[in-house]
C-alpha cells in the first residue's frame, strides 16, 4: 500500500509511524515537525561548528540525526518582511461569498492581498465585497459578461502580485492557520516543493460537516513530503484528484507561469483544470501533504460540478490528462499506464446512463485507443495486473498516525 512513495526509506518510515512508532524521523521529517512548531530555521551543523557554545561538540551522533532549530524572538519576527500571499476568489454566486472572505480575514498570517473577480453581472457580488473594503487589502475586478469558471481562474491568476497563490472558491472556507502553515512549509523546502495541500473537510449549506468521500480520505496518515511524479502517477492510475480543489492548495506564483494560462502539456483544459495545474506543478517539484484539515469544501446543489450536463466531458477529459501525463514524464512504467487506462474504463461505466449522442464519435475513438494501449501494455507484463480499488489502497496506509 506504500508503492506510490518515492523510495523504500520513506515507505519504511511511514509504515513505522502508522504502527504507532511516532519518533522515527529522517531529516525531512524533522524539518516538517520544526516548521509545524513555529521554528523559522532548521539545519545540521558540522562537528564543532555550532554557533551555540552549549551545543558545540554535540552536533553529531552515530545512531541518529541531530539538527539545530532557531526560533526568532517575536519582537524581531514582527519586523521581518513576510512573503505576500495572493488569495484569489473567482466569484459567481454571492450566497457564501461573505463567509469565504471572512475566513480570509481570520487568518493568522498577516501578509495577504485578496482579489475577487466577479464573473456574474447579475449577482450582487460587488455589494458583498464592498462590505469588507475597510477591513482588508481587497481588490475587486469585474468581467463585463459571464466568461465561465476557467476564464475566471485565469483572470484571478493574472491579477495576483504575491509570491504565493492561494485560490479560494466563493463557497469554500479556510481554517484560521491555513495560510501561515502552508507558507511555512514552502519556505522550509524552498527549491524542492512546488505544491502544498492538506486534508479538507466537506460541509453542507449550513456549514455542518459531511462524511468523507473517496477523494477526501486522508492521503497518508501523517504529514509527509511526497515525490511529485509519484503523486501524479497515483492520481492518474486511479483517475481521482486526491490533492483537492484549488481552495485546498498553495503554490509559488513563479512556479506556474504557463502559456496558455492553466495549461498542461500545452493543452488549454476546460474541465479538470485543477488536475491539469497539479500535474504541471508536480513535474517540477515535490508535494507536501498536511494531515491537519486546513480548508472546508462546501457541497450544495448550485455547484457546476453537481450539474449532470458536465459529467460526460469531465469523465472524457481524463483521457487527455493520462495522455498528456505520459508525454510529460508520468506513467513511465507500462504497469502504471495499464492501471490508468483500466481505471479510466471503470470511470467510463458511469456514462452508460448519460446522453452521449453529441460526443459518441469522440467517445468511440477514445475507447479504441484505450483498448489498444491496454493490449500493448499487457504484452510487456508477465501476467494480468489486478487493479486495487482506491479505497483498498488508502485503507492500507490510513491508521490515524499523527505528530
Amino acid at each position: 500500500g506504500y508503492g506510490w512513495l518515492p523510495n523504500r526509506a520513506i515507505m519504511f518510515n511511514t509504515a513505522m509511524r502508522s504502527w504507532g512508532h511516532l519518533h522515527l524521523y529522517d531529516l525531512a521529517d524533522l524539518r516538517l515537525a520544526a516548521m509545524q512548531a513555529g521554528f523559522l530555521l532548521i539545519h545540521q551543523q558540522p562537528v564543532g561548528e555550532s554557533p551555540c557554545q552549549q551545543l558545540r561538540g554535540l552536533e553529531h551522533r552515530s545512531d541518529s540525526v541531530v539538527v539545530e532549530c532557531n526560533k526568532l524572538d517575536p519582537r524581531r519576527a514582527k519586523r521581518i518582511s513576510l512573503p505576500l500571499v495572493s488569495v484569489l476568489i473567482p466569484a459567481y454566486n454571492h450566497a457564501y461569498l461573505g463567509k469565504a472572505i471572512a475566513s480570509v480575514l481570520q487568518q493568522t498570517y498577516p501578509a495577504i492581498e485578496i482579489v475577487v473577480v466577479d464573473d456574474n453581472p447579475e449577482s450582487p457580488i460587488r455589494d458583498v465585497v464592498h462590505q469588507f473594503r475597510r477591513r482588508a487589502n481587497i481588490r475587486y475586478v469585474a468581467h463585463p459578461e459571464n466568461r465561465g469558471a476557467v476564464e475566471n481562474y485565469k483572470t484571478c491568476l493574472a491579477q495576483a502580485t504575491g509570491e504565493y497563490v492561494k485560490y479560494l472558491n466563493d463557497d469554500d472556507l479556510l481554517m484560521p492557520t491555513a495560510i501561515e502553515t502552508m507558507v511555512r512549509m514552502m519556505e522550509a523546502f524552498a527549491g524542492q516543493v512546488t505544491l502544498v495541500t492538506s486534508k479538507r473537510v466537506l460541509i453542507d449549506e449550513s456549514d455542518a460537516p459531511l462524511p468523507d468521500s473517496d477523494a477526501t480520505l486522508p492521503l497518508v496518515p501523517c504529514d509527509a513530503l511526497i515525490d511529485g511524479i509519484s503523486a501524479g502517477n497515483f492520481m492518474l492510475r486511479h483517475t481521482v484528484n486526491l490533492i483537492g480543489e484549488q481552495t485546498t492548495t498553495l503554490f509559488r506564483r513563479s512556479d506556474y507561469q504557463q502559456t496558455p494560462a492553466l495549461a498542461f502539456n500545452g493543452r488549454d483544459y476546460r474541465y479538470n483544470v485543477d488536475m491539469a495545474m497539479w500535474l504541471e506543478l508536480l513535474r517540477r517539484g515535490h508535494l507536501i501533504y498536511l494531515s491537519q484539515p486546513l480548508s472546508c469544501l462546501r457541497m450544495h446543489a448550485a455547484q457546476e460540478q453537481q450539474n449532470p450536463v458536465h459529467r460526460v466531458p469531465l469523465v472524457m477529459n481524463w483521457h487527455d490528462l493520462i495522455g498528456d501525463g505520459l508525454d510529460r514524464g508520468y506513467l513511465h512504467d507500462p504497469q502504471f499506464l495499464l492501471t490508468a487506462r483500466r481505471s479510466q474504463l471503470m470511470l467510463y461505466e458511469e456514462l452508460q446512463h448519460c446522453d452521449v449522442s453529441e460526443v459518441r464519435g469522440r467517445l468511440e475513438e477514445q475507447l479504441a485507443e484505450i483498448q489498444e494501449q491496454i493490449r500493448t501494455a499487457q504484452t510487456h507484463l508477465p501476467a494480468a495486473l489486478q487493479l486495487p480499488s482506491l479505497h483498498q489502497e488508502l485503507a492500507q496506509i490510513h491508521t490515524g498516525c499523527t505528530w
